[in-house]
């Protein structure tokens, strides 16, 4: 991301829940938290206060070496963007996928994504 000078939210990966504070009072709230194995969004959540944190790390995942959550600074009305790619090792196959704004809940479960191959 940095050779290409593509910006992103300030972001970390917390591997227990001491980790999650300290990276949240370094980001600072509000913060996009999921974890780290799940795909679509699952038990992403937007949290703006250390005690909702404190809650989302308590009962809706666990959190340790194997199990990490990801946090990220939530930026009100951003459009996230995948760019996915797929090799069999000779051809690649590319597509950039436009992906909900990152609002909890989702407005577009199950999310309906656009691809565009290039």
């Amino acid at each position: 991301m940095k050779k290409l000078k593509l910006k992103q939210p300030e972001n970390g990966i917390a591997r227990s829940a001491e980790e999650a504070f300290a990276i949240a009072e370094d980001i600072g709230f509000p913060l996009v938290i999921r974890p780290s194995y799940v795909l679509g969004g699952q038990a992403m959540r937007v949290v703006h206060t250390t005690e909702e944190l404190e809650e989302y790390i308590n009962t809706a995942v666990r959190v340790s070496g194997d199990t990490p959550v990801l946090l990220d600074r939530y930026l009100r009305g951003a459009i996230e963007i995948d760019a996915d790619t797929v090799s069999d090792g000779k051809d690649v196959s590319r597509a950039i996928q436009p992906v909900c704004c990152r609002r909890t809940p989702c407005p577009i479960k199950p999310c309906a994504r656009l691809s565009v191959r290039v």
